[in-house]
Order: C-alpha cells, then sequence, then structure tokens
C-alpha cells in the first residue's frame, strides 16, 4: 500500500498545473472580452457621431493597441509557466518511473 503513495505526487502536479493554466486561461479569455468590448464601443461611437473628435479615436485606438500588448504578455507568460510545468511534470514522471526501475 505504502509504494502507491509516491505515485500520488505526479498526479497532484499534474492537477495543480492544470488548475494553474485554466485560471490562466480564464484570465486571458477575460481581457479578450475586455478588448472585444473596447473595441465595440470604439465601432458605436463611429458609427453614432461622424464628428468624433479625432483625439478620442486616438487614445481608444492607444487603448486598444495597450490591450493588445497586455494580451500578448498575459499569454507569453502563460506559455512559460505552461513550459516549465511540464518540464517540472516531465521530470517527476521520469523520476517516479526511476524509482520504480530501482524498487523493482
Amino acid at each position: 500500500m505504502a509504494q502507491f503513495v509516491p505515485l500520488a505526487a505526479p498526479l497532484l502536479a499534474v492537477a495543480n498545473a492544470i488548475a494553474e493554466n485554466q485560471n490562466a486561461q480564464r484570465q486571458i479569455q477575460l481581457r479578450a472580452n475586455e478588448n472585444r468590448e473596447a473595441m465595440a464601443m470604439i465601432q458605436k461611437l463611429n458609427s453614432e457621431n461622424a464628428h468624433v473628435n479625432m483625439n478620442r479615436i486616438k487614445e481608444m485606438a492607444e487603448y486598444t493597441r495597450n490591450m493588445q500588448t497586455g494580451l500578448t504578455t498575459i499569454i507569453d507568460q502563460c506559455h512559460r509557466r505552461e513550459a516549465r510545468q511540464v518540464a517540472v511534470i516531465n521530470n517527476l514522471v521520469e523520476n517516479q518511473k526511476t524509482q520504480q526501475d530501482n524498487f523493482n
């Protein structure tokens, strides 16, 4: 029975990594939704009022670019985090296999 306990560690690490990745994906989706809302607001302003001040349009475009930059940064961070987590999980699995082989 005691030999099954070490097998849970990689599974818990995988579950934690999945939960963290899902949380990061939810945050990315939230930011993407905010970006879409900002774009919709820009389009609505432009269609409702053709005489919108050009400075306002430029500010909204800058806001959208900043949101895009932020989203790109978040996505890059998530990819790096995921790569680190995959490396840790692969290492744990490899260590577990080695321990199991040594035990056998």
